[in-house]
């Protein structure tokens, strides 16, 4: 009996401390991820716990931006960073906008580095404040309000104030619209600027006559006015990493695709 009871209690003591020993999600250490608002409200926010959950460890968000989540990744103060866009064309902004910072997608070094895995899409969405009255537009009359062509809520059956243009500093959604719409980019670089796509959302609640150039999800989150218009702008996302991505990467990835898309 003594031996029997003996072992048990070794038997237990091992379970214990194999219990103690095991990596948790609370207690492991966390993973950054760094980027896109809108990768971020889209696919890892809404179902973080679930994530953190399948990954076992905790995730340490910052949206600040496409452009920025890069830099991060760069500069190894993330593992992975989200973009709202495709990677060449998200260098090619921070190269853009920031020379200084990044030397572009044409250094071997910076796209030899870098590796994008898709993990699904959205589309870019135009929100207005609830008190304007114009709810449907169409892909011509965007084109012709980002080119400059329309610049007053009265061309489109609103009220005679001018559109104000609200749109994130230099992240996916901004990038993807000026790729797409090539005589956009000189409209919006006279814009009101605001530090994320989502942000876009919330700024038009307090902005008469705003339209933000923002994402569904953003619209939601905020309870923005959505313009309904004919002609979709599709918009990939992407979790990025620099080489081939290390194990805690490589998890947050698959949760992604199989929590956050799922």
């Amino acid at each position: 009996m003594t031996r029997t009871l003996h072992g048990r209690v070794t038997k237990s003591l091992a379970v214990i401390a194999g219990l103690l020993l095991a990596p948790t999600a609370a207690s492991a250490e966390p993973i950054n991820v760094h980027g896109s608002s809108t990768v971020s409200g889209t696919f890892v926010s809404p179902h973080q716990n679930d994530i953190e959950q399948d990954c076992g460890f905790r995730l340490n968000l910052v949206t600040n931006g496409s452009g920025q989540g890069i830099k991060d990744l760069i500069d190894g103060a993330a593992e992975v960073a989200m973009i709202s866009a495709p990677l060449p064309e998200v260098m090619n902004q921070i190269a853009a906008d920031r020379p200084e910072t990044l030397i572009g997608w044409n250094s071997p070094l910076v796209r030899q580095s870098l590796v994008a895995h898709p993990i699904g899409g959205t589309r870019v969405a135009f929100a207005v404040n609830s008190g304007n009255p114009v709810r449907e537009l169409s892909f011509d009359q965007v084109i012709d309000i980002l080119s400059g062509r329309i610049t007053s809520w009265s061309e489109l059956g609103g009220s005679d104030d001018p559109i104000e243009i609200i749109v994130e500093l230099g992240g996916g959604v901004r990038t993807l619209v000026e790729k797409q719409l090539a005589t956009a980019g000189e409209v919006l670089a006279s814009a009101t600027t605001v530090q994320t796509a989502a942000m876009a959302a919330y700024a038009v609640n307090h902005i008469p006559n705003g339209l933000g150039i923002t994402t569904d999800a953003a619209i939601a989150i905020h309870s923005a006015q959505t313009i309904t218009v004919d002609t979709a702008i599709e918009q990939p996302m992407f979790l990025v990493t620099k080489g081939q991505p290390n194990r805690r990467a490589k998890k947050f990835i698959e949760s992604v695709r199989k929590v956050g898309a799922g």
